[in-house]
């Protein structure tokens, strides 16, 4: 049953690839209207005001709902350094199944990339988005960086020196580590637990960010031996682990009371990549605790995704690929750990690959709640997530 699967995933695969080489790297965006000139302004107005905003935000909201194609109206096709940095991870576990030199070069390439879009920042370096974001936090300008985007391309710099020897690749990592570890903004809640900003421009809480934050420093501190990173991050993790509800649930941040799929996974993966290195048992135990919620509390009857568990604004999802991408990778990392996740992963990966790959090649990124289905190949969400999901499980001896 497996191998049948593991076939018909490497035959996806294929198809994938060819349809991103005749395609290319570049793509239009999830947030292509909220990136706009009319969806900042926008948003800014309905985050003051949502009386006043409301006008101007709902219609965008149903554009992207259920007419995504009218992004082309309001956007240009784009290229992602958290996109970028997937692929890079996914085409060096084919290198690494196939030991076929053209992955490795692909990489190499999509590398170069991510090296030329990084932003510098007081103490090193970091990636970010190629737009506007705003939040309700704050107004992020194009290429600010973030600590949820800068991990991917630290991880994919690693591998490739693991792989090559090549230094320029340890140097970037190196840099990449100083921002995480001395431009984000730290607000100390207690002697054992403090809160890291999302990028050095704000001071939110946010949950993953932090996990993420932490994953990156504990191994940033294997690597370069700098005992002030694993500091950071005990403290970061303790705020995770203390943010997290009594039913294994987290909220997208204590100010922020939502609950959905895949920000679930991040703090899920993060949390699990932290107690590999620590081998902490408190987190292992909040890992297990929140796996139990999501397995729970997230997936159908039938296994599919639910996105939202508690939502705040209508959002019009109901089935999410980037939520089938980030639960497969999340079954791949904690299979010696949790009985059942990876049989999970393999079930979701049949699921996917079955119903909502294109013939083009490419997948399906979204089913709204009316069942219409978003078919733009989004490169940055979800379709680089899916295809690193499925070489995770194909890199699996």
């Amino acid at each position: 049953m497996k191998t049948d699967i593991k076939k018909k995933i490497s035959k996806s695969l294929g198809r994938f690839e060819v349809w991103l080489d005749q395609n290319g790297f570049e793509s239009y965006d999830q947030f292509d209207f909220w990136g706009s000139k009319i969806g900042v302004q926008g948003k800014k107005i309905f985050l003051k005001d949502k009386f006043l905003g409301a006008p101007i935000v709902f219609p965008l909201q149903i554009l992207e709902s259920f007419f995504p194609r009218t992004r082309r109206i309001f956007a240009k096709t784009k290229r992602f350094a958290i996109g970028d940095a997937h692929f890079v991870l996914g085409f060096m576990n084919l290198y690494n199944v196939q030991y076929d030199e053209k992955y490795l070069e692909i990489a190499k390439n999509i590398l170069d990339e991510i090296l030329s879009s990084a932003t510098e920042t007081t103490s090193g370096i970091g990636w970010g988005y190629p737009y506007v974001w705003v939040t309700e936090g704050a107004v992020y300008p194009e290429g600010t960086p973030f600590i949820t985007v800068t991990p991917y391309c630290f991880y994919a710099l690693i591998r490739m020196y693991e792989l090559t020897g090549e230094t320029k690749y340890f140097t970037a990592a190196e840099e990449a580590a100083r921002y995480a570890a001395y431009d984000l903004n730290e607000t100390q809640i207690s002697d054992c637990e403090s809160a890291a900003s999302y990028s050095p421009i704000d001071a939110d809480g946010v949950i993953n960010a932090n996990a993420y934050r932490a994953a990156m420093l504990l191994m940033a501190d294997n690597l370069f031996s700098i005992p002030q990173y694993k500091e950071k991050a005990a403290l970061n993790i303790n705020f995770v682990i203390n943010n997290q509800n009594d039913d294994g649930s987290w909220f997208y941040s204590p100010d922020s009371l939502f609950i959905d799929n895949f920000h679930t996974c991040f703090v899920l993966k993060n949390l699990f990549k932290s107690y590999l290195i620590c081998r902490d048992a408190t987190i292992l135990h909040s890992v297990k605790k929140g796996y139990e919620y999501y397995r729970n509390c997230l997936f159908r009857a039938d296994n599919t995704p639910i996105h939202f568990a508690k939502i705040r604004y209508p959002k019009f999802r109901k089935i999410e690929m980037y939520d089938y991408a980030e639960g497969i990778s999340l079954g791949v990392l904690l299979k010696d750990d949790i009985e059942g996740a990876l049989e999970f992963a393999w079930l979701l990966a049949a699921d996917l690959v079955n119903k909502f790959q294109l013939e083009d090649g490419y997948f399906i990124t979204r089913v709204s709640t009316l069942g219409t289905k978003n078919k733009i190949p989004y490169l940055r969400w979800p379709q680089a997530q899916i295809f690193y999901a499925l070489t995770n499980l194909l890199s699996i001896q």
